[in-house]
């Protein structure tokens, strides 16, 4: 039986429940062992080197690994990838692009908030994008595709780069939105899109706010319309495929990265059987 181990960019165990039940169906399907790790603190890129060392230790046949930062991870890799096989859950590691990688196509993602933005009546406004990650491969196809999009309107959109300081956070935001007279805030980042819906709520701020991932507290957001419209991908789908291109891999079967679903959904689609599917794959 093979073992693998899935190490996540995150250390809240509820960012990847969706994920973690794709894991688990294609390990029971595919008769392995899969492991799943959260990270132990907030330094991401340490905590995942690690795990990436302890798994090789411990003799791990295969690794998804969903990079924390494309750039700073390189090294690790080029030691670990001759002797492990590699899967990457949506951000790709620098200098190997030939690694397999599973993601929905982040820039299509970025063009489409923009599209929804704009649908919804945003065509000569003020757009805030805040961005505390600019190592991920996927952050920065996201916002490249945004901003191609955003071309083609009046709006004007501007990007305040953001110390993760829970100190200064808000006092940053705040600053932010009234220097600017922001009417519309995003983020690509799911744990920032959380922290500016409950500065949205508690401040009442009257503007709009979009982004990308899924969690209960997004989800909720969602219904009581404090978040607009948020991007989900296919997170069941990301953790079922990962297992088997590591398993086909294992096999000395043909590999190739695979481009995953998503969908933008709002308050008043969120409940349609497809976005359902999307949003809560594990309920029959």
């Amino acid at each position: 039986m093979y073992n693998i181990a899935y190490i996540s960019d995150t250390s809240k165990s509820e960012d990847i429940k969706v994920i973690a039940e794709g894991i688990n169906q294609a390990a029971k399907d595919m008769r392995v062992e899969v492991k799943s790790y959260i990270l132990a603190n907030d330094n991401e890129v340490e905590a995942q080197i690690d795990l990436i060392k302890k798994e090789v230790r411990s003799k791990v046949d295969a690794i998804l690994l969903d990079p924390s930062d494309s750039n700073k991870l390189t090294e690790t890799i080029k030691e670990v990838y001759k002797d492990v096989p590699i899967v990457l859950i949506n951000s790709e590691i620098t200098d190997f692009e030939s690694m397999p990688i599973i993601s929905c196509d982040n820039e299509e993602v970025g063009k489409e908030i923009a599209d929804e933005i704009i649908r919804n009546g945003n065509t000569r406004n003020n757009i805030g994008i805040i961005v505390t990650n600019k190592n991920k491969s996927n952050l920065q196809d996201m916002y490249r595709g945004f901003l191609s999009e955003m071309n083609y309107s009046k709006n004007n959109c501007k990007e305040l780069n953001v110390e993760r300081n829970i100190g200064t956070f808000g006092q940053q935001i705040n600053s932010f939105i009234k220097s600017e007279d922001i009417d519309v805030l995003v983020t690509f980042e799911r744990d920032i899109l959380e922290e500016l819906a409950q500065i949205k709520k508690g401040n009442k701020l009257e503007l709009e706010l979009y982004g990308m991932g899924r969690t209960n507290k997004i989800l909720s957001y969602l219904e009581e319309d404090i978040i607009n419209s948020v991007a989900v991908q296919n997170e069941f789908n990301l953790g079922y495929l990962g297992v088997k291109i590591a398993v086909d891999k294992l096999n000395n079967k043909d590999t190739s990265g695979k481009t995953i679903d998503f969908s933008i959904i709002n308050k008043s689609n969120m409940y349609w059987n497809d976005n359902q599917k999307i949003l809560f794959p594990f309920i029959k």
